[in-house]
């Protein structure tokens, strides 16, 4: 159970340090090297800062609860507080795909590869944009993993045991919001390239409306 708790403390800690490198090293790079609107600017990055905020207390809490993790750990709780604070992910994850499919066709131009490429040459630990982008995405879903195994190896007498098993509930259902809301978005989109294509006559774009 310590190992597991320091694997979960751990984690926090390397997600954060990602975020930390989208906000201070990549965006800057990207407004300094390359050529996007303000609005793909804020489309790419805006998200960040508010995910970082709420993970960085969380990792605070984490280490008030216990700096060095031993079996008497209780992160059930600490999770639970956040839970609905995880939601401001939610936009971020669901914008994901495009922003990956979005980067991977500007790769095409070979202004922007070399451009990029060239920003890459300087993380320090070697790392490609999309590596950290796609943090976020993992991070969530990683969660009700490492408290399955933490709550497995949690006895029944343990006081994080009840928060433990009421976290990953929680935790459950937020992830299927998010991916919920993922889907949402990618009809709304495809509904919106068919309107597009298609006889102003026809009103595909209706809020009950979705693609099957």
């Amino acid at each position: 159970r310590e190992c597991l708790s320091a694997e979960i403390l751990s984690s926090e800690q390397a997600f954060i340090k990602d975020l930390t490198s989208l906000k201070e090293f990549w965006e800057p790079r990207f407004r300094a090297k390359i050529k996007f609107t303000d609005a793909q600017f804020r489309t790419l990055f805006r998200d960040i800062p508010p995910i970082l905020r709420v993970h960085t207390d969380l990792l605070n809490d984490m280490k008030k609860e216990s700096e060095q993790p031993t079996f008497a750990s209780c992160y059930g709780g600490l999770l639970m507080n956040y839970v609905n604070k995880f939601k401001i992910a939610a936009a971020y994850v669901s914008n994901f795909n495009n922003m990956d499919k979005f980067i991977k066709s500007c790769r095409e131009k070979s202004s922007f590869n070399n451009a990029l490429n060239e920003i890459e040459s300087e993380d320090p630990y070697g790392r490609d944009f999309l590596s950290y982008y796609v943090t976020p995405v993992q991070r969530y879903p990683r969660y009700p993993l490492l408290l399955r195994d933490l709550n497995k190896r949690t006895p029944n007498w343990h006081p994080d045991k009840i928060f433990l098993e009421r976290a990953l509930v929680e935790l459950e259902s937020v992830n299927k919001q998010n991916d919920n809301t993922a889907q949402r978005v990618k009809s709304l989109m495809m509904m919106e390239t068919l309107s597009n294509e298609l006889p102003d006559s026809y009103e595909i774009l209706k809020f009950e409306r979705q693609l099957l």
